[in-house]
């Protein structure tokens, strides 16, 4: 990781996110160019080799999204990672193919976990074999597949599936802690009463999750940053 371009036209912000990279990447070998224009932005990519370009989605003469679209064209190693305060996630950001997200307000740890993700370049555990098989004593094994899954529900001590167009396909007796173990990352709770599939998931908003096929799933208030954060982490280990 050597240099790295951070774009915002919001002259305060340019300073605390480039502050909090000074303070995360310390004796490491990097340098850090800062611009709040377009223009700006353009010159020092064009003549310096950028590794990672932290860019605004929302900017005040243009769309970040577009930029980065734009200059990945040109600069194809580049890395892209989104700056935003948006609590809406939907599948349009992907257009960019970004490597990563900080997510306002910028904290330190934030900041540790996107360097992390980029140095690391890890692939991760597949962790999504095309079925997920559970046992109980009351109804044996039960098994059913990701792909079909949008989401759980818990009513009535007993775990309800459901597709992502809302249809219940299955049902079985469990512990709410019981199960939860049991299901691997792609599943999120964002509710007392909900998991949902991140990998059958199109768009999280304020306090609700839809799913590709436009079915809403709440999310409660004190689960809302974490289901959020969670659904970004996932896509981003997607690229």
């Amino acid at each position: 990781m050597n240099n790295i371009l951070l774009y915002d036209d919001n002259a305060a912000s340019v300073k605390e996110i480039k502050e909090l990279l000074e303070n995360a990447l310390g004796n490491t070998e990097h340098h850090i160019f800062t611009a709040s224009l377009m223009s700006d932005a353009d010159k020092i990519l064009e003549t310096t080799k950028i590794d990672i370009a932290f860019l605004d989605i929302v900017l005040e003469n243009g769309n970040g999204i577009n930029y980065a679209v734009n200059i990945q064209s040109r600069f194809p190693n580049l890395q892209v990672v989104f700056v935003t305060g948006n609590a809406v996630f939907s599948e349009q950001i992907f257009d960019a193919q970004p490597s990563g997200f900080l997510i306002k307000p910028v904290t330190p740890n934030k900041i540790k976990r996107v360097l992390d993700q980029l140095s690391m370049n890890e692939k991760g555990k597949n962790d999504e074999s095309d079925v997920l098989i559970y046992s109980t004593k009351e109804s044996g094994v039960v098994s059913f597949p990701y792909a079909q899954t949008g989401y759980f529900e818990y009513s009535k001590r007993r775990i309800n599936i459901f597709t992502p167009d809302g249809k219940k396909i299955g049902s079985f007796p469990s512990g709410i802690e019981e199960f939860e173990k049991k299901l691997p990352s792609c599943f999120h709770r964002c509710h007392y009463s909900f998991w949902i599939n991140l990998a059958n998931t199109k768009e999280i908003c304020r306090y609700k999750a839809i799913t590709v096929a436009n079915v809403v799933i709440p999310i409660s208030q004190n689960r809302f940053m974490d289901t959020r954060e969670a659904y970004v982490k996932y896509l981003t280990k997607k690229l």
